[in-house]
């Protein structure tokens, strides 16, 4: 917009450098229409620029009022050689084109010039965060067996973003160990039953850890004094099975894998005798000894004190 306003109210610099056809450009560049040189004057002043001859141009008239008038229109008989005029006039046209063209030049640049120019920033400034001195760049991860990846030195214009674009590295992937359990020491199950314990000398049925032997102790709650009746009518205690180890009176009570023989067997009836089903004999407390560490045997039921027991 402002180049076609310079060209509407400002006229144009004198054609300095048209030569012959200064005449004729001034002629035909004046700013009033009404001032400007007519056809005939400007093919009278063209012809002679084309033999060389710079012609001088009628002077500008003094400002007069416009007048409108009609002018009859006056049929012109068509010349004889037309093609060579229509290429004579196309030739004027050029020319005129050119000259056009030459003096347009300066105004185009004088109206560019006072546009306002986008502000180039200083080499001084960027756009981009400056990072803070001393502060080492952030180290890119590198797998171990592979090349470093060196971030590329970027050469920054002056007003140009740079964008710098890294190799993405690959992740390393690390193996965690896995979990071991090696010093884990496997805790044992508890202990399941209860004591069993004799209603005469009142001491209870203990199995004795070191001999497998099951003897007579004071009634301490421990592990060893925990017997468990089962179903299968085996008689438990930490994971073994109580078991007659003679057949005759006196016969010693013992312990031993459970393989379900009639010899880790036992019925706790109701008369509070514990009966061991191969032998069909009692568990008897020798003499009713209250002692601790005395070993317990199987006799012929009798239904004495020595013989009942509580669970």
């Amino acid at each position: 917009m402002a180049t076609l306003a310079a060209l509407a109210t400002q006229p144009p610099r004198p054609p300095e450098q048209a030569g012959v056809l200064q005449p004729v450009l001034e002629g035909l560049l004046r700013k009033e229409p009404a001032e400007r040189i007519g056809a005939d004057e400007a093919e009278e002043l063209l012809r002679a620029a084309a033999d060389g001859v710079a012609a001088p141009v009628s002077p500008v008239p003094p400002a007069r009022p416009t007048v409108v008038k009609q002018v009859d229109t006056v049929q012109l008989p068509e010349p004889k050689g037309r093609r060579g005029r229509v290429v004579w006039w196309a030739g004027v046209a050029a020319v005129l084109l050119l000259v056009a063209v030459i003096a347009g030049r300066p105004v185009l640049s004088d109206a560019g010039a006072d546009e306002v120019a986008a502000p180039v920033p200083s080499s001084g400034s960027s756009s981009e965060p400056t990072p803070a001195s001393g502060s080492p760049a952030p180290a890119v991860p590198v797998p171990s067996g592979s090349a470093p990846v060196v971030a590329p030195t970027a050469t920054k214009a002056p007003g140009v973003a740079v964008t710098t674009a890294l190799a993405a590295a690959p992740t390393a992937t690390t193996a965690q160990p896995a979990a071991t359990t090696a010093g884990t020491v496997q805790q044992p199950a508890a202990a399941v039953g209860s004591p069993v314990q004799n209603m005469q000398t009142g001491t209870c049925l203990q199995l004795d850890t070191g001999s497998g032997a099951i003897v007579m102790w004071t009634c301490n709650g421990t592990d060893a004094q925990k017997f468990d009746i089962r179903g299968d009518g085996s008689l438990r205690v930490l994971d073994r099975c109580v078991r007659v180890l003679g057949n005759g009176n006196g016969g010693r009570i013992g312990s031993g894998a459970c393989d379900g023989s009639t010899a880790a067997q036992w019925d706790l009836n109701s008369s509070f005798d514990l009966v061991n089903l191969e032998v069909v004999k009692c568990a008897d407390v020798p003499d009713g000894s209250s002692a601790d560490g005395v070993a317990v045997q199987v006799w012929e039921c009798s239904g004495t004190g020595n013989q009942k027991w509580r669970h």
